[in-house]
């Protein structure tokens, strides 16, 4: 089943199952309470991305760590073709040390939203969505964990 992405202002639950949007709904900070597994250094808290996916009249909630952000980056280099891929943009690069003030976590949703909506556009605007080359992103949005009609490639 082909899916097309919208951006949240063009969505409508009307539009059925074949169409979806993002929105990047909330930054927060996140204490980590055990210590136990830390080798060399473990961050006493960590910024976390609170994202609502909506299909047709579905939605779910997904929550994603920077980090997370950068390895779909790495994991889609190379599914669109090149020319497009250049035009857009990328998440927002790595600060030197661990920054979880609010204001910056706003921020940083900004980028990232910007970043996964060009994403999404360029992959359903390419027709990729239906591929195998789209499994990280469906996997990133959780749709293999909440659509039963959606299945990881083999």
């Amino acid at each position: 089943m082909p899916l097309t992405y919208f951006n949240a202002q063009s969505f409508s639950p009307r539009y059925g199952d074949h169409y979806f949007t993002v929105t990047i709904v909330e930054a927060s900070v996140v204490e980590n309470n055990s210590f136990e597994n830390c080798n060399v250094f473990c961050a006493k808290a960590h910024g976390i991305y609170k994202i609502r996916v909506s299909r047709g009249r579905k939605s779910w909630i997904v929550h994603r760590r920077y980090k997370e952000f950068l390895k779909l980056s790495q994991d889609t280099e190379g599914i669109i073709d090149k020319s497009l891929s250049e035009a857009l943009p990328k998440p927002p690069r790595r600060t030197l040390f661990p920054n979880i003030k609010y204001e910056f976590l706003c921020a940083r949703k900004v980028q990232l939203h910007l970043y996964l909506d060009s994403l999404l556009f360029a992959l359903s605007k390419n027709k990729l969505m239906t591929t195998r080359a789209a499994e990280p992103v469906l996997d990133f949005l959780g749709f293999y964990d909440f659509n039963s009609d959606i299945c990881r490639p083999t």
